[in-house]
């Protein structure tokens, strides 16, 4: 009887220390290794495979800065293990919910639930400098100089408004604090953490331009606490593909591509006859060790066979519209 006792005791104070760890702010982390770091979100397991294609990317370029995966405790073992394998150290953070009423139409997209979360990498003092990264971006080359610019530091988009995919900042629980205290309150024209950064880093699209080389030299205005990031270090590959599928700056000059078209991400096995860039994300993916189901980058000769023949389709289907209008219609086609 005393054994029961003592055996049901020992699973109840187990099932009190998962639960009481579940409800803390961060559940689980590795000590950091540097005092700089890339920090990246992944809100659930479909979200996997593009941080381990941007780790790839990240190490290949060659940095030494520790590489951080904030999760929510909605991954399985495995997947966080994968990334711990990966070179991400693997911090679990609290969901922080979406403010504003939704989803659509009365409030934010189904996706926007908790991209608030995102406004955790401000509260990482353990680091000196964060240089975020969402996960749907593709690093082309070494950007350690972003740890270089000071204060908040963002590149525009195609408009006034910063895009949040890459971002430059300093952690501080005071800024931390004050933006949760906000979150309720301040506008958003995103519905999510997007454009209630917009508001509160007001003036923004006034900051001077960072290039990596000009003394920084700050004044007295409130907007000498931000930088401007050159498009090189955010390339949309929305405006590529308005482009006619060509970027407005040389290529060589981009540091980062940000796949931001949401159907057709690059792990999309089908979009990669609209979007040319593409194939430099399927790249770096096939050259991650291929050692866990679902979850790997590498493909099974069938997939990527399949892959391939699925990119010369629209071309098969022209070829066979045109043989069909001219050999057996005729000219008159």
């Amino acid at each position: 009887m005393g054994t029961h006792n003592g055996c049901l005791l020992l699973l109840v104070s187990l099932v009190l220390c998962t639960h009481l760890s579940g409800a803390s702010t961060v559940i689980k982390s590795a000590p950091a290794r540097a005092t700089e770091a890339y920090a990246t979100l992944v809100y659930g397991e479909e979200f996997v495979l593009a941080a381990r294609v941007l780790g790839q990317s990240l190490r290949e370029s060659g940095t030494t800065r520790d590489l951080v995966a904030l999760t929510t405790g909605s991954l399985p073992a495995s997947a966080e293990l994968t990334l711990s394998s990966d070179g991400w150290r693997v911090v679990r953070v609290a969901p922080v919910a979406n403010p504003a009423r939704g989803p659509q139409p009365t409030g934010y997209p189904p996706r926007f639930a908790y991209v608030y979360t995102k406004l955790y990498i401000f509260k990482m003092t353990e680091y000196k400098k964060i240089v975020f990264l969402d996960g749907d971006i593709l690093v082309l080359r070494n950007m350690d100089v972003l740890f270089r610019c000071p204060g908040f530091c963002a590149a525009l988009r195609h408009s006034e408004r910063f895009n949040t995919g890459v971002m430059s900042l300093v952690p501080s629980t005071e800024m931390y604090d004050d933006m949760m205290a906000k979150v309720a309150t301040m506008p958003s024209y995103t519905g999510g953490d997007q454009g209630f950064l917009n508001s509160y880093f007001e003036g923004f699209a006034h900051a001077p331009l960072f290039d990596g080389n000009t003394p920084y030299t700050p004044d007295q205005s409130k907007v000498s606490q931000y930088m401007r990031l050159p498009t090189t270090f955010n390339a949309d590959v929305g405006l590529y593909v308005v482009n006619s599928n060509r970027w407005m700056l040389p290529r060589s000059s981009l540091y980062v591509i940000h796949y931001t078209l949401g159907p057709f991400k690059p792990w999309v096995w089908w979009s990669g006859w609209l979007v040319r860039e593409n194939p430099a994300w399927s790249a770096v993916r096939a050259r991650l060790p291929a050692d866990v189901s679902g979850l790997s980058g590498g493909h099974t000769t069938r997939q990527l066979f399949f892959e391939r023949w699925m990119v010369l389709l629209p071309w098969a289907l022209l070829a066979g519209a045109a043989y069909l209008c001219w050999g057996v219609v005729g000219p008159a086609c």
